[in-house]
């Protein structure tokens, strides 16, 4: 008794000190409640199975937060911050989010209500059917509609009152016996001072630029109308979404060139628009036959119309004008893809048997100064078959399927690839509150049109980036061992976790030397070795305090052209959640990000938020903060050539928000069908250097 004490004593200490995003139990089946004094704990359902987990949310996760997303979000599984508009999981990864069977976002996934949510399905790693659609987790939210809506509306507000910032969403949904329609509204934007520092050392002269005047604006916005009718067995739903993405980054800076002989100093302008406007035609066909047996049809355009305007300009003293420049990339691109899939599922032999063909061409014109208009295509095509089974405490799913890739290049021959996709994941059950999943998975990756493109920009007079038209798909290897521990009363979870992953032939940037001139372009390099480790810790202490704390470890191994690179970094971070009544209190912390890509390095600050909503009945009102100590840091080091950039985004840096929520519904509707299969296309055929990103 007195060492369980001290142990929990330790924990509350942890999770005070390093607080997260992410919060709540991780509870088996279990029907009792748990009474202990003056704290009532009711367990949580959690049916796993092969590659998946099905999830029944509690009462008081389903009130987390102010919408589905937050209150997923509350769930171990996964790591986020309220109002916000992506999902992680605990150890940092992406999830990619469907609802009701079709591929969505996060954005869509807020304009419901935590009480909307029938279950969640979590896959550890993406399902077959999914794999040309995400690679990594993914969750598959089933809403349930109530009985009582015939008209509902959603409208979410968030602005910021420190700076030029806010995340606003609207949606109005109509739904009868035989027809739904929906309308959404989504715009993310942005108008905040940005100041980046840079220094380019080419060995022979160092290039250094102090900011002394800049601003990043745009938004990202998208409109989008469903119609979907249910009648009998069969299903039909159509998608039409049209979205576009403007920025515009402006920069100017003192200029110091150095070389053997002097010191120059001059001014230098940096201007960076990009765009990127896409409409996408999505038709959804389903018949249900009798024995729970379906086939899926699903069809979609994608047309996207993207450019990118890229200006340098210098001016230095006159007597060392010849050293001025004013550089100029434009890049204008048009962009066509067509998606088709279809997939058949049926029972087999006290499991499921999944099986399915998907096929995706895509085109790309573009056009670099007004000049010439090259052209890249490329197919892809994919058959796959899956089973999911169960054989006493063991369940099992997997998966074999072949994708076939073929290229048509900018310059160079046509070519074609066949790389194999294979899935297995075990999970047992060895008590209640034990259990332990292993993933093993054969997969590969494709490069972008904006990567095979030439898309040549220069990031500084010397220094370009640009596409690589010989690129290749390639395939990874990955191996996970994920076990899982909780008490019997759910408050105390442990999730370790080991990732092994290796690539053949990735492709990752790197630094070439092209006489006076360094060019970053994507090569193909021979192997990549990646080791992660987590430790994830759940506690609740009580029924209005919730906490988690978590570490990772990785560990990067490739060598490229210019560098061998041995990397290993440490992260923490951790949450405390706290409600009374009405009123809910988030606070976190999470230590700086680092990511390696070939020759480049991405770093992030220490993160810090904190929150106060309040909440009565369909009304939620609420106030945020975050901190960022250093937003972006980018290393670049090759051959003769090393550079970093520090940039800030000043407004971003200590921000206040105000965030306001409301749902509205009247009227009476049955229970509409789901979707089972939907696919989409981001591509645009840029790449990350000539876009005016985001933080």
């Amino acid at each position: 008794m007195k060492t369980t004490l001290i142990i929990k004593a330790l924990l509350c200490l942890l999770f005070i000190s390093v607080p997260d995003y992410a919060i709540s139990d991780n509870r088996e089946k279990n029907d009792t409640t748990i009474s202990l004094k003056e704290v009532t704990v009711q367990a949580e359902f959690v049916q796993s199975m092969g590659n998946r987990d099905e999830i029944i949310l509690t009462k008081k996760q389903r009130e987390f937060g102010t919408n589905a997303l937050d209150a997923i979000s509350s769930l171990p599984q996964f790591s986020t911050a309220i109002s916000a508009t992506s999902l992680q999981t605990a150890d940092m990864r992406s999830v990619a989010i469907f609802i009701n069977g079709m591929p969505s976002d996060a954005a869509t996934l807020r304009t419901y209500q935590g009480n909307d949510i029938k279950k969640v399905t979590y896959y550890h790693e993406p399902p077959a059917k999914y794999q040309m659609m995400a690679s990594g987790p993914v969750i598959d939210v089933t809403i349930r509609r109530r009985k009582d809506r015939l008209y509902s509306a959603y409208i979410n507000a968030l602005n910021a009152v420190t700076t030029g910032y806010g995340t606003d969403q609207a949606s109005l949904t109509y739904a009868d016996s035989l027809n739904m329609l929906t309308a959404n509204y989504f715009i993310d934007y942005r108008n905040v001072d940005r100041s980046t520092n840079a220094d380019y050392d080419y060995r022979s002269a160092l290039s250094s630029y102090r900011s002394r005047d800049g601003q990043y604006s745009g938004h990202y916005q998208y409109g989008q109308l469903i119609y979907q009718r249910y009648q009998g067995a069969n299903l039909f739903n159509a998608n039409v979404r049209y979205g576009n993405r403007p920025g515009h980054i402006r920069n100017k800076q003192s200029t110091l060139y150095t070389d053997n002989a002097r010191d120059l100093s001059g001014l230098r302008d940096h201007d960076l628009r990009s765009d990127d406007d896409r409409w996408s035609a999505d038709l959804y066909f389903r018949h249900d036959f009798a024995g729970k047996r379906s086939l899926a049809v699903n069809v979609v355009n994608t047309f996207s119309s993207s450019e990118s305007h890229n200006r340098l300009w210098l001016k230095m003293p006159e007597q060392y004008s010849s050293m001025d420049y004013d550089i100029l990339n434009n890049i204008d691109n048009r962009y066509y893809s067509i998606i088709a899939q279809a997939d058949y599922t049926t029972p087999l032999w006290k499991g499921e048997l999944n099986t399915g063909a998907y096929f995706n061409y895509k085109e790309l014109r573009q056009s670099y100064n007004g000049g010439p208009e090259s052209y890249l295509n490329m197919r892809q095509h994919y058959a796959y078959i899956a089973y999911t089974g169960r054989y006493k405490r063991l369940s099992y799913y997997a998966s074999l399927g072949a994708n076939a890739v073929a290229q048509h290049p900018v310059s160079g021959q046509s070519f074609v690839n066949v790389i194999p996709y294979s899935s297995l994941t075990l999970f047992y059950r060895f008590t209640r509150t034990f259990s332990t999943r292993l993933i093993a998975k054969l997969k590969g990756t494709r490069p972008t049109t904006g990567d095979l493109a030439e898309n040549r920009v220069n990031i500084d007079s010397r220094f370009i980036a640009t596409g690589n038209p010989a690129l290749k798909p390639y395939r990874t290897l990955s191996l996970t061992f994920k076990p899982q521990y909780s008490t019997s009363d759910g408050r105390l979870s442990l999730s370790p976790s080991i990732e092994y992953l290796y690539s053949h032939h990735p492709n990752v940037p790197c630094l070439l030397s092209d006489g006076d001139n360094i060019v970053m372009m994507p090569m193909r390099i021979n192997a990549r070795n990646e080791l992660n480790g987590t430790m994830i810790v759940n506690y609740s202490p009580c029924n209005w305090m919730m906490l988690q704390s978590y570490y990772q470890y990785f560990h990067d191994g490739y060598s490229t052209p210019s560098s061998t690179i041995r990397h290993n970094y440490h992260r923490i971070g951790g949450m405390v959640a706290m409600s009374y009544r009405r009123l809910q209190f988030i606070t976190s912390v999470n230590s700086p990000d680092k990511s390696f890509s070939g020759d480049m390095v991405t770093r992030s600050g220490w993160q810090y938020y904190a929150s106060v909503s309040w909440k009565k009945g369909a009304l939620s009102v609420g106030v945020e903060w975050r901190y960022a100590s250093q937003n972006d840091y980018v290393r670049y080091r090759g051959i003769g050539f090393s550079a970093t950039e520090s940039t800030c985004w000043k407004g971003m840096k200590n921000l206040v928000a105000i965030n306001l929520t409301y749902f509205f519904s009247k009227g009476k509707a049955r229970k509409q069908a789901k979707k089972s299969l939907n696919n989409s296309d981001n591509d645009s055929g840029l790449i990350d250097s000539n876009t005016a990103k985001q933080d």
